[in-house]
């Protein structure tokens, strides 16, 4: 194993751009990569790559965000690359949904403003009452006449 270390250098697209345009005018690789700061083998690839690099950046939104993307990526599903979008400008933007919750931010006001109590109070004689209601609808339902008199077993 090696013990010297690579450290990567990343141009942004711009900056590839620029290596294109530059070994397009003919500028010698050796200049261009002390430049740049970065290998004559990496000028090669950027110029091998250099349509595919034009068409990408033309295919882009805006071409101030050009400048500060690094990678020539598309996602490989279309729907998530366009639903990502959006997202990432939010979140680049620190633009964020507030959460919906509580009476002030409530969709339905007029229930929130509304001051009828969920659950009432009875009293003793009102609970009385309502039993003694009950039992009088149970006894009527067993006194009905299509049911055979049975006669109580002792």
């Amino acid at each position: 194993m090696s013990t010297t270390t690579r450290n990567g250098k990343f141009l942004s697209l711009e900056q590839k751009l620029e290596v294109c345009k530059r070994v397009d005018s003919g500028e010698s690789f050796r200049k261009i990569a002390g430049n740049f700061s970065v290998g004559m083998s990496t000028i090669s690839d950027i110029r091998h790559s250099g349509p595919q690099l034009r068409n990408f950046v033309s295919h882009m939104d805006r071409s101030s965000s050009c400048s500060s993307q690094k990678w020539m990526k598309k996602a490989s599903n279309n729907a998530l690359d366009s639903a990502e979008k959006p997202l990432i400008f939010s979140t680049k933007h620190s633009i964020r949904q507030l959460k919906l919750h509580g009476e002030t931010l409530s969709a339905d006001n007029k229930s929130a403003d509304d001051d009828t109590p969920l659950f009432v109070t009875l009293t003793d004689d009102e609970i009385l009452q309502a039993m003694k209601k009950d039992e009088n609808e149970d006894v009527d339902v067993s006194d009905m006449s299509d049911k055979p008199d049975e006669e109580p077993s002792h």
